[in-house]
């Protein structure tokens, strides 16, 4: 059976439109909690397109997260939470996305919890 032009076109824009939905899942596709302890944490600025971006990363004794705005999960609050987290404190974290170290990626930090020290 041979397809009409039209059909061909329909048949792209479908594999456009998926392809373009996994490139922005496919960061997200992997969610956890973890408790970690903060070791440092700093704010990386960087040059995009003209313009200077900023992103925050978050050193534990597990590994290195990012902390950037995401409006997959509707977090806007990424200046908030790397103000919030403290030196030597330690948290259950909700993360994202993947570490991959050849690509320099790291698993953002969507949000934080707080775990009182024992007394």
């Amino acid at each position: 059976m041979k397809l009409s032009f039209k059909h061909k076109a329909y048949l792209i824009l479908f594999g456009i439109i998926v392809l373009v939905l996994l490139i922005i899942y496919f960061p997200r596709a992997y969610r956890g909690n973890l408790t970690v302890t903060i070791k440092d944490k700093e704010r990386i600025n960087y040059e995009e397109d003209g313009k200077t971006l900023s992103k925050y990363l978050i050193y534990t004794d597990e590994e290195v997260f990012e902390n950037i705005d995401d409006w997959f999960y509707l977090k806007l609050n990424s200046s908030d939470l790397y103000g919030q987290l403290d030196k030597g404190s330690t948290y259950k974290v909700w993360v994202t996305g993947w570490r991959i170290q050849i690509f320099s990626t790291y698993r953002n930090i969507i949000s934080i919890e707080r775990i009182p020290e024992p007394e």
